[in-house]
């Protein structure tokens, strides 16, 4: 797909330059424009695509809790690359021009009306046309996940993974979209209704829960269109046990007798409710251990192998598989960073 490929652009429009009173930058200089971006977002490759060669970029920044608000005009074309985010998700929406976004295998055209809302395992990379102008919002992975926990009740195990293109035109991503709007163009001005923390963290908070419903992903099933699914007791029987001790040689038969009932059922039931297996939930549990383990080592301290035959990973070419599918990275990669 190229820029020559692209529909016409709609504009939209805030009441005033977004974040206004949050100005990071206003810079001629890629190398300054790309360092001041890297400390808000991550680090990435910044290149100047079209022939204009001369760059005009700003940058207003508004960091909360649990996300940062951004207003970002490169005014030039633009290639963007940060590779794999890692520890949060972006949510880019341009309020006027239009881009090329790719995230993992996905592709999509990125204008007024669809929003990319990317996953932090899969690489990042994106053209920006010089009339981009931009919102781009950082939300951090770990309280996505947390606050996913809460809505399905019980730990998230298989990866969460959004789809790309968030069609803002029509029903729950349109409500979304428009509250978020609402939400920078007050959040942004000195005595608006969220300059406040106490005011702005709730409504902060609401956003990110809210997107879970708005935009598709690999849990929208279990969240339900009528609210999230409590699992059964059947299942939350199987599921403490697990989390009391993964490392212990669980099956599923042991963990179906444990729940009062037949293998099968036990099946069934994790099927309908956490749509997986009792292996697979337990695997994810253990993958997750690993992980937080390798995140808090250090190379000197401990070995990969060392950390995974501690939650009774025995097979560690499968085990590297099983890691990099759910977290994007390799378990060694995790250590050194």
């Amino acid at each position: 797909m190229s820029f020559h490929d692209l529909p016409p652009r709609r504009i939209l429009t805030l009441s005033r330059l977004p974040l206004a009173g949050h100005e990071l930058f206003h810079s001629h200089d890629v190398d300054e424009i790309r360092a001041l971006m890297t400390k808000v977002l991550c680090e990435h490759r910044l290149q100047l695509a079209g022939r204009e060669r001369k760059v005009n970029a700003r940058m207003h920044s508004r960091p909360l809790d649990k996300s940062v608000l951004n207003y970002v005009d490169y005014g030039c074309d633009v290639i963007v690359d940060p590779g794999l985010t890692s520890s949060f998700l972006v949510v880019q929406a341009h309020l006027d021009g239009q881009g090329i976004v790719q995230c993992g295998r996905e592709e999509m055209w990125s204008g007024p009306g669809h929003v990319a809302v990317t996953t932090p395992t899969e690489n990042l990379h994106m053209r920006l046309s010089a009339a981009s102008k931009l919102i781009v919002v950082r939300i951090e992975w770990a309280t996505i996940e947390a606050i996913l926990g809460e809505q399905i009740g019980c730990e998230p195990i298989k990866p969460l993974r959004f789809d790309l293109d968030m069609d803002t035109t029509k029903g729950n991503a349109k409500a979304w979209f428009a509250s978020l709007l609402y939400f920078i163009n007050n959040v942004g001005s000195n005595g608006g209704l969220f300059a406040h923390s106490h005011i702005a963290l709730p409504m902060e908070r609401q956003l990110i829960t809210g997107l879970l419903r708005a935009q598709h992903n690999t849990y929208s099933t279990l969240l339900g269109e009528e609210g999230p699914r409590v699992p059964s007791r059947t299942v939350q029987a199987a599921v403490d046990i697990i989390q009391a001790d993964p490392r212990f040689p669980h099956d599923t038969g042991s963990l179906a007798r444990v729940a009062g009932v037949s293998s099968r059922a036990l099946q069934s039931a994790f099927r309908r409710d956490l749509d997986m297996t009792p292996m697979e939930y337990l695997r994810g549990v253990r993958l997750r251990r690993v992980r937080a383990d390798l995140i808090a080592a250090t190379r000197e301290s401990t070995t990969v192998a060392t950390v995974a035959r501690n939650w009774a990973f025995g097979h560690l070419g499968r085990f590297a598989g099983f890691y990099q599918q759910g977290f994007g990275e390799t378990p060694s990669h995790t250590l050194r960073r």
